[in-house]
């Protein structure tokens, strides 16, 4: 039977839109404040590091957001842009070149592939 990947790939300005639309309707909130991305890589997990600037004293902490929390913000921005993406897939987060992709496939093996070669 064939099978389907897709690699969504994400600018930093649709990173950055996406974090900050999920941020309203999380249950687990960032700090308030303006949000900066500061950077974006791949260690063990995709990453996002964001400087947030408290707009009353001006003071920023930086606060680095894993795989999981970017992978339902992307998804969430997805459903909000109408890009389909099938529920029973496998999705996982890919980085290259200062990009993150959401891959989506319906083959274990090639989202175990594809993330090993980001």
């Amino acid at each position: 039977m064939p099978h389907e990947l897709r690699k969504i790939i994400f600018e930093r300005r649709e990173l950055y839109d996406a974090i900050v639309a999920y941020n309203s309707l999380a249950k687990n909130k960032l700090p308030p404040g303006e949000l900066q991305l500061v950077d974006v890589g791949q260690d063990n997990e995709v990453y996002a590091v964001f400087h947030i600037i408290n707009l009353t004293t001006g003071e920023a902490i930086e606060k680095r957001l894993g795989a999981s929390y970017i992978a339902v913000a992307l998804l969430t921005y997805c459903k909000s842009r109408k890009i389909p993406v099938p529920r029973s897939f496998r999705k996982s987060l890919s980085y290259h070149d200062g990009e993150v992709a959401l891959l989506v496939t319906n083959s274990p093996r090639h989202a175990t592939a594809e993330k090993e070669a980001a």
